[in-house]
C-alpha cells in the first residue's frame, strides 16, 4: 500500500495548480441502489477532492454549496439548478462500493451520511473509515484531472475516462518497456465493460452499445488529449459466433505526460540516491541531462550513487552538489 496525494484546489478556481484527484480503483466499481448518472459521478469527485487534505483527519466534512455551483456553472456551461443537488446528494447516499477478492465480496456505502443544511449553504458528508482507508492507501488507483472530468458532456465519458486512466500507468502503455505500438493494449470483456460503464439493461445489443455508449465516450475523450494526456483506439475481439466478446483499448500517453512522468521517475531515484547521504538530493532534475551529455553512455543513476559513497569516504563539505557530481561524472568517464 502507498499513500498518495492529490493536487490543487478544485473550489478555487483561480487557483494555478494542476487540478488532479486519486480516485482508488475499488472506489470505482460501484453497485447503485437508485441513480449513478455521470453527474453524480462528477459531484462525487468533487467533493473527495475538495477535502482530501482534511480525509482521515475530520469525521465531517463541510464544502460551501455556492463554490460547487460555480465550479459546474464554469467548468460544466450548468446555468439552471434548481433542485438538481439534493436529488444528486441523495443519489449519493445510496452508492455502494463492491470489493471483490477472490470469491470473497464487501460492499461498503461510499458516503456515511451526506446532506447540506436548511439555508442549503453548505454541503455536509461523512466518509466511512474503511473508505478513507482505500482513498488514502489504494492498492491500484487512477489519477484523474478533476476540471476535465467535470467538463465531460456525453453520458458515458465519465465513466470510461476513469476507467481507461485507472489501466494507462500500467507498464505495457510505457514506450521504453513495450516498444511495439499495437502491443500497447489491455483487453476488457464485454460484460465486464458494461459493469464500469454504468450500463446494466441498457443496449444489450452490440450495435447499439458501440453506437449510443462507447463510440461517443471515445470520440470525446480523444477531442481534448491535452486535458485526458492520452488517447484512445478499439478493436473488438470475437468469439463463437462472430459475436462480440471483448474489447482491446490502445492507448498512448502524450508526450508531455510521458515528459512528466520521466520527472517524478527520476526525481523519486534521486532521493532514493541521497538516502543515507551526507549529501541533499539535487534541487532539480536537469542536473541528470546535463551528466548524460559526458556521461560517455554510462548509467548517470549509477554514477551517482558512486560519487555518493565517495562523498560519505571523504567526509568534505559539499558546496555545489550538482558542480561536484558533474565533476566527478566527467574524470569518471575519462577513466574508462
Amino acid at each position: 500500500m502507498r499513500q498518495v496525494k492529490s493536487t490543487g484546489k478544485p473550489l478555487d478556481l483561480d487557483d494555478d495548480e494542476h487540478c488532479s484527484v486519486v480516485m482508488a480503483t475499488e472506489t470505482m466499481k460501484v453497485r447503485v441502489e437508485g441513480k449513478f448518472r455521470q453527474r453524480e459521478r462528477k459531484l462525487m469527485i468533487l467533493l473527495i477532492h475538495s477535502v482530501w487534505d482534511d480525509i482521515g483527519r475530520k469525521r465531517i466534512h463541510e464544502v460551501d454549496i455556492e463554490l460547487v455551483k460555480q465550479v459546474f456553472r464554469d467548468i460544466a456551461g450548468v446555468q439552471s439548478f434548481n433542485s438538481w443537488l439534493y436529488e444528486y446528494l441523495g443519489n449519493l447516499a445510496n452508492v455502494l462500493i463492491t470489493i471483490e477478492q477472490g470469491k470473497s465480496y464487501e460492499w461498503i456505502s461510499l458516503f456515511a451520511s451526506i446532506g447540506f443544511d436548511d439555508d442549503q449553504q453548505k454541503v455536509h458528508f461523512e466518509i466511512p473509515k474503511r473508505i478513507e482507508t482505500i482513498l488514502k492507501n489504494p492498492s491500484q488507483f487512477a489519477r484523474l484531472d478533476t476540471y476535465f472530468v467535470i467538463g465531460l458532456k456525453g453520458k458515458y465519458s465519465v465513466s470510461l475516462y476513469q476507467f481507461l486512466e485507472s489501466k494507462v500507468n500500467m507498464w505495457r502503455f510505457d514506450p521504453t518497456k513495450t516498444t511495439e505500438e499495437q502491443e500497447r493494449f489491455f483487453l476488457v470483456e464485454l460484460d465486464e465493460l458494461r459493469k464500469w460503464m454504468g450500463i446494466d439493461s441498457q443496449y444489450k445489443l452490440w450495435g447499439d452499445f458501440n453506437r449510443f455508449a462507447l463510440t461517443p465516450a471515445v470520440e470525446e475523450i480523444n477531442s481534448n488529449p491535452i486535458a485526458s494526456t492520452f488517447t484512445v483506439r478499439t478493436e473488438i475481439v470475437r468469439g463463437a459466433r462472430n459475436k462480440v466478446k471483448a474489447i482491446k483499448f490502445f492507448l498512448t500517453k502524450t508526450s508531455e505526460r510521458l515528459r512528466i512522468e520521466q520527472k517524478i521517475k527520476t526525481t523519486k531515484q534521486s532521493r532514493e540516491n541521497a538516502a543515507g547521504s551526507l549529501v541533499p538530493p539535487f534541487s532539480g532534475t536537469a542536473i541528470y541531462e546535463k551528466a548524460k551529455t559526458v556521461a560517455n553512455g554510462l548509467d548517470v543513476y549509477i554514477l551517482e550513487k558512486e560519487w555518493r559513497a565517495y562523498a560519505r569516504e571523504t567526509n568534505e563539505p559539499v558546496k555545489n552538489p550538482e558542480r561536484a557530481f558533474l565533476g566527478f561524472v566527467k574524470v569518471r568517464t575519462r577513466s574508462c
